[in-house]
């Protein structure tokens, strides 16, 4: 039943802020989201009794919270375009996704990008032995405090290092976007197949009472075998980190 609590709560923050974009506002629900239940207790997978990344989503949505998420990771329907392009699908089924005459869109004139670059709030990569290091880049834009000053705080996955650059952003006006890269490298101690979760916090203490947390989670996917691909299936599992 979560789906309709969740439309609600759109419609909702719609209403409150109509300017935000249907990206901004998915971005404000799991940026703001609580990690664990209201008496302290993890949220955890009911078949296995455990918690995990792909159990929780982003967490349990706070509405209050989602009114003011501080940044957003926000998306305008051209920013799928590279994406879509770099499945390798041909033009007329690309034309067909994006489904908009108007725009008279050519993948072999398009910056494409890989499903780790779309600028999702949350962040999800495979590293194997071939491949064992991955940079991530994310765009955040301002819509809290005009004049804020936001730090990087890391909760590393198991077995694996990450470097935030730059670790600070600064803000002075509204609605500035700043961006950033993630990288994640495999370490010697990694699982050999698996998966480690962690979770990127921009944290800034503008306000005297209570420091304004835009959390991303992020869920790095082991594997031993050096010829695995996950292709489209990447946008779909970072799709899971959110509840």
């Amino acid at each position: 039943m979560s789906a309709p609590h969740l439309s609600g709560i759109v419609a909702m923050l719609k209403n409150a802020r109509p300017e935000w974009s249907p990206a901004a506002i998915k971005s404000a629900l799991m940026t703001t989201a609580d990690v664990t239940h209201p008496d302290g207790t993890l949220i955890i997978d009911e078949t296995t009794g455990r918690p995990n990344c792909f159990a929780m989503g982003a967490g349990l949505v706070n509405p209050t919270r989602a009114l003011d998420p501080g940044l957003v990771y926000n998306l305008a329907p051209a920013d799928y375009i590279p994406y879509v392009c770099g499945l390798g699908y041909e033009e007329n089924f690309v034309k067909d996704i994006i489904a908009q005459p108007m725009m008279n869109v050519s993948c072999a004139t398009v910056r494409k990008i890989e499903g780790k670059d779309l600028n999702y709030p949350s962040i999800m990569v495979t590293l194997t032995p071939a491949v064992p290091e991955v940079v991530v880049r994310r765009t955040v834009t301002n819509i809290g405090d005009p004049l804020s000053l936001y730090t990087a705080d890391v909760v590393t996955p198991k077995g694996v290092a990450v470097e935030v650059v730059p670790n600070v952003l600064g803000f002075r006006v509204m609605l500035r976007r700043s961006d950033f890269t993630v990288k994640l490298t495999r370490g010697p101690d990694a699982a050999a197949n698996g998966t480690a979760e962690g979770s990127l916090r921009w944290v800034s203490r503008a306000t005297a009472n209570t420091p304004s947390v835009v959390r991303s989670p992020f869920c790095s996917i082991h594997y031993l075998i050096t010829n695995y691909r996950i292709d489209s299936c990447e946008l779909s599992l970072d799709i899971f980190c959110m509840e």
